[in-house]
């Protein structure tokens, strides 16, 4: 019996010598260690710190002052669960095109997957990488530049579950306001669909300049909000598949632009008095807008104080090229409305039509619109009747009202009658 005991206390202490053994510097298994995270991260590396081991609660490996070999990608401790393949990255350091950052994240690799036909396939996005890994993690100080422009402090927050991805982006300095994104990838349908929203308050119109065309003279405080779906994973197909609104509000400002200048021209001979027709910056109180698109289909809605637009067609984002047609009306408004009309033609629609670039839209007036607007003022009961009739009433001597009546129905009819 204590030949028993002593040789299970040999035996006990054997194992304890040989686990000692491997504790005490467990650096020796660099080579597995850095073998093992280049192949769950896809990333040749090398770990510059101390490896360390545990055993309670639950096994792990723990690694300090991980780097790629470029040096892109810093982490200040990696530890590996084999009870559940768990990773855990803290003080993650990245740098790549156009952001850079510091990240705390955990992901679990996930095996026997059936990921979509086009995994494989280059994009904007890594397919493969979001139906064979879940995780989820959060980034502070990240900085992001697109196109020269530099947006500082953002926190970011992500989640990865079964081939769907979400990323909460919040930018407490944006263009003098605040803003917030989430963008949502479902890698499990086939093409990849797409979701972004946001929402930004406090935005300085002046500062969006860089985004805007040199012609473009705007000051006022804007909110700005929406909601978009696509699919693809390249450029190309997701602006053909775009679709979604989005809403602009603010004000008082002023404004200064091509479009708006042209929209001014077309409708001078309408106006009353020149200088509300005369080109340069508007002073307006509110704007209001909904930008509508489905695609290369657009419609825009737009009320600048008194001025009602209304426009719908094509616009190429690739080409930058519009052809859209578009109603505008000036409503009755307060004696400092940035816009004035004609009595007679107070809340009548005025046909435009643009085709061109956003730089230079092209706007003037469609001229089978403005045949067939006139021809509205001749057909008995029409809103545009009625008013003419109430201007000849207030205006013309009681002899001269009927002669007046009959010149406006024999040119009524003769537009209807004048061939395209």
């Amino acid at each position: 019996m204590r030949k028993a005991a002593l040789g299970i206390g040999i035996i006990a202490l054997l194992a304890l010598a040989a686990g000692a053994w491997l504790l005490i510097d467990p650096n020796r298994f660099r080579p597995q260690v850095e073998a093992l995270i280049a192949e769950q991260a896809g990333l040749d590396i090398e770990i510059r710190g101390d490896l360390g081991w545990q055993l309670l609660p639950t096994p792990a490996v723990t690694a300090q002052h991980i780097q790629t070999v470029g040096g892109e990608w810093r982490v200040d401790e990696w530890r590996y669960s084999p009870i559940g393949e768990r990773h855990a990255l803290r003080g993650l350091q990245f740098q790549a095109l156009g952001a850079n950052g510091r990240c705390d994240l955990e992901f679990t690799p996930r095996h026997n997957t059936s990921a979509a036909s086009g995994a494989d396939a280059p994009g904007l996005v890594p397919i493969q990488a979001l139906h064979h890994v879940d995780g989820s993690g959060r980034c502070l100080d990240v900085r992001l530049v697109f196109s020269d422009q530099h947006f500082e402090d953002i926190t970011a927050e992500f989640e990865v579950a079964e081939g769907a991805a979400r990323l909460d982006l919040q930018a407490p300095y944006v263009y003098g306001g605040s803003a917030s994104v989430r963008v949502e990838a479902n890698a499990r349908a086939e093409p990849l669909d797409w979701r972004v929203s946001f929402n930004a308050s406090g935005l300085q119109a002046q500062e969006l300049q860089p985004w805007l065309t040199e012609a473009v003279v705007w000051q006022a405080e804007l909110a700005y909000e929406g909601e978009f779906k696509m699919q693809g994973n390249s450029v190309g197909e997701l602006a053909a598949s775009i679709v979604g609104e989005s809403r602009l509000s603010g004000g008082p400002g002023q404004m200064g632009a091509p479009f708006l200048d042209q929209i001014k021209k077309a409708t001078s001979p309408f106006a009353r008095g020149a200088g509300k027709a005369a080109p340069g910056p508007v002073r307006y109180k509110s704007l209001a807008g909904t930008w509508s698109i489905q695609g290369a289909a657009q419609r825009l809605n737009v009320a600048l104080d008194n001025l009602v637009l209304k426009a719908k067609g094509e616009y190429l984002l690739a080409d930058d090229r519009l052809d859209m047609t578009a109603k505008v009306a000036i409503e009755a408004g307060s004696a400092d409305s940035a816009f004035e009309a004609n009595p007679l033609l107070t809340g009548i629609s005025i046909p435009l039509r643009c085709a061109g670039t956003l730089a230079e839209p092209g706007c003037e007036l469609d001229s089978k619109a403005v045949r067939r607007l006139l021809a509205e003022a001749a057909k008995d009961g029409s809103e545009m009747q009625r008013k003419v009739d109430a201007i000849i009433e207030e205006k013309l001597p009681p002899k001269q009202r009927n002669a007046a009546r009959a010149v406006l129905r024999l040119l009524g009819g003769s537009i209807e009658e004048e061939p395209p």
